[in-house]
C-alpha cells in the first residue's frame, strides 16, 4: 500500500498531462468531424464510395460507444469530490485508491481479487473489442 501513495507534485504533473490530452482529444474530434463530412460528401458524389462510408459510420459508432464507456468509468472513479470550487483540484481525493480498487478488484463473493472482478473483465473485453 505504501507504493499507492503519490506525491502532490506527481499528481499535478498527471493533471497537466490530462489537460493536454483533453485539448488533443477536442482537436481530434473536430478534425474527425471534418473527415466524416468529407467521406459523406464523397459518397454522395461517387456511389462506389458508399461501402467506405458505411464502414466509417460503423467504426465511428464503435469508437463513440467505447469513448462513452471509458468516460463513464472515469467519471465514476473521479467522482464529484475531486473538483472543488473553481478549477482547483482536490489532490487529497486524487490520492485515494479506494475507488479504483473497489471498481476493478473487489469481488462480492470474495473470490481472487488479484485477477480483478466482473467490471475489470468487462473493461478488458471493451478494449479487445476495439482492436
Amino acid at each position: 500500500m505504501m507504493a499507492m501513495q503519490v506525491d502532490r507534485e506527481v499528481l499535478r504533473s498527471f493533471d497537466d498531462v490530462n489537460k493536454s490530452l483533453v485539448a488533443s482529444t477536442d482537436l481530434t474530434t473536430e478534425n474527425n468531424a471534418i473527415f466524416y463530412d468529407q467521406i459523406n460528401k464523397k459518397a454522395t458524389e461517387d456511389p462506389e464510395y458508399r461501402p467506405t462510408q458505411q464502414r466509417a459510420t460503423e467504426l465511428k459508432g464503435k469508437v463513440d460507444a467505447f469513448v462513452s464507456y471509458v468516460g463513464g468509468l472515469k467519471q465514476s472513479l473521479v467522482g464529484d469530490e475531486v473538483l472543488q470550487e473553481g478549477e482547483e483540484l482536490n489532490y487529497n481525493a486524487l490520492q485515494a485508491t479506494d475507488p479504483i480498487v473497489t471498481l476493478f478488484f473487489k469481488n462480492e463473493g470474495g473470490g481472487n481479487a488479484d485477477k480483478g472482478n466482473e467490471k475489470s473483465a468487462e473493461f478488458v473485453q471493451q478494449i479487445e473489442g476495439m482492436k
